[in-house]
């Protein structure tokens, strides 16, 4: 049943990389993306975690997925972790899938994964970006996407860099400004209840529920 579970999954993570998904948005959570350290030389490791903040979700969040975007030519994901209550996260084509491991969800902020990193070059007089990606989260009932949000490995040294890297923060800024405009758009659809849901909605939530259900089933037959 496990590997069945999985195969669906993977292929419902490749069937939404050609959906786009419309949706309203009944609550907001926020997730946060940090790293143990910012700068690394070739060869070394370094871990970023992810961690979301489901108090204003109603019901709690039992799932999630996210887009992991990272310049693979520098970094390689070489081990993933579910932390505390959460499953491991499968992953496919830079996208991962997890759940929580008794089917129950969360209503409190906590750290949900960890994904370590090895430099396949040196950071130390450059920078790059980590980003987590179009993230879903799911009660069982509603698909609630979170605001992307990013970490930066390496920084400049001299003065001349210095001088780029406060450009290069003033263009972040700008970009992260312009993301927020965009995010915005989503708002006047808050509270909506009435809606004719996606074929892929459909799909992701059907998904995440059987998920759910059959740890249930599994975990009471025990």
């Amino acid at each position: 049943m496990k590997r069945i579970l999985r195969m669906i999954i993977l292929t419902i993570i490749s069937i939404l990389s050609f959906i786009t998904i419309s949706m309203a948005v009944d609550s907001s959570y926020q997730i946060e993306v940090t790293a143990n350290r910012a700068e690394v030389a070739e060869g070394e490791t370094f871990e970023v975690i992810i961690e979301i903040d489901p108090t204003n979700v109603e019901g709690g969040i039992g799932a999630y997925t996210a887009e992991i975007k990272y310049d693979d030519s520098i970094f390689e994901i070489t081990n993933l972790e579910g932390i505390g209550n959460w499953d491991t996260p499968i992953i496919n084509n830079g996208k991962i899938i997890a759940t929580t491991n008794d089917g129950e969800c969360v209503t409190t902020k906590q750290e949900i994964a960890k994904i370590t990193f090895i430099a396949k070059t040196d950071v130390i007089n450059t920078i790059s970006e980590i980003k987590v990606e179009n993230f879903e989260a799911s009660n069982t009932e509603t698909i609630l996407p979170a605001e992307s949000k990013k970490v930066e490995m390496g920084k400049e040294q001299n003065g001349a860099g210095e001088e780029e890297n406060n450009s290069n923060t003033n263009q972040q800024e700008t970009n992260k400004n312009s993301e927020n405009t965009v995010s915005s758009l989503i708002l006047p659809f808050t509270g909506i209840k009435n809606i004719i849901i996606p074929i892929g909605m459909v799909i992701v939530i059907a998904i995440i529920v059987v998920i759910v259900y059959y740890k249930k089933y599994r975990r009471g037959n025990k």
